[in-house]
């Protein structure tokens, strides 16, 4: 483990010193707001009442609910085709489930930042729950997120970017014993 963490500290700091291209800015910041539609939900409920039975209750299937999200966000330009950003803001995950997300960001734009183009990114971090902490069992839900999108460059430095995305969040909600 050790000697893998050693390796990937070494190739960011190979890739952070290297050179970006003169045309694009080495530090990047912005801001992101959006719309997500959930469409596919798995649960799966298993709990001890506080009469001693056991109640086990499972739900998989397509279900739309609409939620919606604002980010702000940080980083560098690597080079002039990779950007690593931190992106902080308020996301809906589920009706009722508001979270604050702290998502690390690797975005590539294989026509470079300054060109018109596609990109790609991905994306992962913990989203601290709005609500107090009577309504889960963990501090934050894990977010994860992948997508692509259009990278349409408007000068030097701004950008305006049409992103499709398949967003992943893993939560454990507190289940009430309904009879309590």
């Amino acid at each position: 483990m050790r000697k893998a963490m050693t390796a990937f500290c070494a190739a960011i700091a190979l890739i952070a010193g290297t050179d970006v291209h003169a045309g694009t800015p080495r530090l990047r910041y912005g801001l992101e707001w959006g719309c997500a539609a959930a469409f596919y939900q798995s649960r799966d409920i298993n709990y001890i009442t506080h009469e001693g039975y056991r109640v086990d209750d499972d739900f998989r299937g397509f279900s739309f609910e609409g939620n919606g999200h604002v980010m702000a966000e940080m980083g560098i330009n690597l080079t002039d085709r990779f950007a690593v950003s931190v992106y902080g803001g308020y996301a809906g995950l589920s009706e009722g489930n508001r979270v604050f997300p702290v998502l690390l960001r690797a975005s590539l734009f294989p026509e470079g930042m300054t060109e018109d183009g596609l990109f790609c990114f991905a994306e992962a971090g913990p989203g601290f729950h709005s609500s107090t902490p009577s309504t889960t069992t963990l501090p934050a839900a894990i977010i994860a997120n992948a997508g692509g999108g259009y990278h349409i460059a408007l000068s030097r430095s701004i950008g305006l970017d049409f992103e499709l995305s398949l967003r992943g969040a893993f939560d454990h909600k507190l289940i009430k014993d309904a009879d309590t």
